[in-house]
Formats: C-alpha cells, sequence, structure tokens
C-alpha cells in the first residue's frame, strides 16, 4: 500500500544528486567503532564520521486492557488509518497523554465531531515540553473548542462495556468512549549507542 510506504522527505531523485546513497529497509545491527563500520544483516559499512539518529518508542504503560482493538497507539500510517477508520463509526473518544500526540488526536477528532476527553498523569498539558503559561494556553484552546482535559489523573484500566469502553482511573472514576487513544511519551532507542559502548543520558 502506498500509504504505508516510507515517507521520504525530498524527492527520490534529490538523494542521488546530492551524493547521498539512501539505503531503506536496512536494519543496522551493530557498530564497530574500532573498525568505524556500521553493520546491517548484509553489508559493513564503512564511515569517517557517525550520526546516531534511530527515533524512539512508544511507551506503553502497565494500564490492564489496553490491548484491546479499539485501543490504538499513533505511529505509523497504518495506525493513523486505524483510528481513522474506528472514528467514523464512533461518537465519543478517551485520549491518554495530554503531550504533543495527545493534544493533536484530541484537536483532530474534535474536527470530525466527537466527544472527546484528555486525561493527563501530571498538573498540566504539555508538561514535559513547555513552560506552564505555554500549557495554560494551550489547555485553554482545546478547552474552548470542546475537548473535556482532566490532569493530575493516572489511568489502571480500559474495560469492555456493553455500549463501548470504560477508562477507570485510580480513584475510581470511569469515562467511557468508543475507541481510546493512548499517548503518554516515548523513550529514545538508544540500544545501538548502548552496545557501542557510547555514554548515554535517556537518549
Amino acid at each position: 500500500n502506498a500509504e504505508h510506504a516510507v515517507q521520504l522527505i525530498r524527492p527520490p531523485a534529490f538523494y542521488p544528486d546530492h551524493n547521498i546513497d539512501l539505503l531503506t529497509e536496512q536494519r543496522v545491527t551493530r557498530v564497530d567503532r574500532a573498525a568505524q563500520t556500521v553493520h546491517t544483516a548484509t553489508k559493513a559499512i564503512s564511515y569517517d564520521r557517525l550520526v546516531l539518529c534511530t527515533g524512539s518508542s512508544h511507551i506503553t504503560p502497565p494500564i490492564e486492557g489496553i490491548d484491546h482493538p479499539r485501543c490504538f497507539q499513533l505511529r505509523t500510517a497504518a495506525d493513523a488509518t486505524a483510528i481513522r477508520y474506528q472514528a467514523a463509526t464512533s461518537s465519543r473518544c478517551v485520549v491518554i497523554g495530554a503531550g504533543f500526540i495527545g493534544l493533536e488526536v484530541a484537536a483532530s477528532l474534535r474536527i470530525q465531531g466527537l466527544d472527546v476527553t484528555v486525561l493527563e498523569l501530571t498538573p498540566r498539558v504539555l508538561a514535559r515540553v513547555t513552560s506552564p503559561e505555554i500549557s495554560t494556553y494551550f489547555e485553554a484552546l482545546h478547552r474552548e473548542r470542546g475537548v473535556a482535559i482532566h490532569t493530575d489523573v493516572g489511568v489502571t484500566a480500559v474495560r469492555e462495556k456493553l455500549h463501548g469502553l470504560a477508562v477507570v482511573t485510580a480513584s475510581g472514576t470511569a469515562f467511557e468512549g468508543d475507541l481510546v487513544v493512548l499517548g503518554v511519551g516515548a523513550k529514545a532507542d538508544s540500544g545501538l549507542a548502548e552496545a557501542a559502548g557510547l555514554e548515554v543520558n535517556n537518549g
């Protein structure tokens, strides 16, 4: 499916035109710093300087029932398609996490007409990435557009009900939705760097 193909930042012709060898669908298995080579399953590539841009993996907290078919994370184009498909037949969504991903999903689903509730563990939205003043601004913006935001809320379980899902919090409160989107952050994929002996401090 073309929608799920690797999305290049530049047109394909840009790379050879700028003397860049672009290798897609290649997994690096190890970095040999002494030999200055990067290894994949099929080849070793020499380097003079190496930049590691390995991205991150989404965090999945230990929430009972978070693997339900109507609970989604937004990591790939396929995830976006699945959320869009489920939202088309839904009227309510609960978003767990009020970072960039959670708030973007909330805004998009509100535009589609869904009732959206956002549950955030910390005392404010975007707490890990912005100042309190910017958090206040964005929280007000989302509330004005009809998003219900609850902070200082820890989620313990997602349970199926007769007509949807119930997202249960540590205090015992339940928020109902037809789908749940989890966006609670990510951790750096630093395994290659660690295995190569580089000093790593949370990515």
